[in-house]
């Protein structure tokens, strides 16, 4: 979810389907079926998981690779990559070698204990993740505000590249979606992904992780209550765009029309992702609402 679609995209009817997502998925786990020889694992997670998919959306996977056919691997996940890209999807996928995985030398925290699928599904096959993953012991609290830093730090270089770079010219403005598009770069999720982390931040769990539960939880929470309004105008910017992209491709809006509305939504969701971004690093380090251990 969150992605912003380049001009491209919505003039050449490359806007993906819920079962343009579903086809790619199932044929990506078709090929890793068969190369069970070069796969340990492999699942998908995420929007087409939970069953709460957008033309908006991105594929996330991950692959184990058996560390002796783990260059064939790679080969095999940027075939994967291209596959989706030709359906217009974005799949953004983490390949790691069974070795790795299995020492917990990885980029996952404890949170993904509880996310990792721990029998196979439609949407996995091989050994469980949560088989393949050795995640070391750690602390959510550490773990969130470490992320939420992350965060802030990416989102302010992406907004200091977007404005300084791209602002000024509707074909920069296009030349930044189609790179971000490329690299699966999502300005309009960050109040789901700050949601989240600090919904696990505070209780030490998120059940139910998709976007519409997540946006929910986070507004009903009063110790939240002082971001409320500046997360409210994130959800806004976020439906905008949402309506802007059901006109461009029903033919209601011309190129520069298009590029011009995205351009001012970003800057305004970047002025604000910033400040609530900011505010929050600083509450959680100022507040024990922490409740991992």
């Amino acid at each position: 979810m969150g992605m912003i679609l380049p001009w491209r995209d919505v003039r050449l009817d490359r806007v993906p389907s819920v079962q343009d997502f579903e086809d790619t998925a199932t044929e990506i786990l078709e090929i890793v079926g068969a190369n069970s020889r070069v796969f340990k694992g492999a699942a998908f997670s995420g929007s087409v998981a939970r069953g709460d998919l957008s033309p908006r959306s991105d594929l996330d996977l991950t692959l184990v690779g058996y560390d002796g056919s783990y260059t064939l691997a790679k080969s095999l996940a940027r075939d994967f990559d291209a596959l989706a890209a030709r359906r217009g999807i974005p799949l953004d996928y983490h390949l790691w070698p069974a070795s790795l995985a299995r020492l917990g030398r990885h980029g996952y925290g404890p949170s993904y204990l509880e996310t990792f699928p721990r029998h196979p599904d439609a949407y996995a096959v091989g050994r469980p993740l949560a088989e393949c993953f050795r995640v070391r012991p750690g602390c959510i609290d550490k773990e969130m505000r470490t992320k939420m830093t992350h965060k802030l730090r990416s989102t302010r270089t992406r907004a200091w590249i977007f404005e300084t770079r791209h602002a000024s010219d509707l074909d920069m403005v296009e030349q930044w979606l189609v790179g971000s598009w490329s690299r699966v770069v999502r300005p309009m999720r960050v109040h789901v992904t700050l949601g989240r982390r600090l919904l696990w931040w505070h209780h030490a769990a998120l059940p139910h992780d998709g976007k519409a539960d997540v946006i929910d939880q986070f507004l009903r929470e009063r110790a939240f209550e002082p971001f409320h309004e500046r997360y409210s105008t994130l959800c806004d910017l976020d439906r905008d765009y949402d309506r802007l992209l059901v006109r461009a491709c029903a033919g209601k809006e011309r190129r520069s029309r298009y590029l011009k509305k995205v351009k001012d939504m970003l800057l305004r969701n970047f002025r604000v992702s910033l400040g609530l971004l900011s505010e929050v690093s600083r509450f959680m380090r100022e507040e024990p609402l922490g409740q991992a251990a």
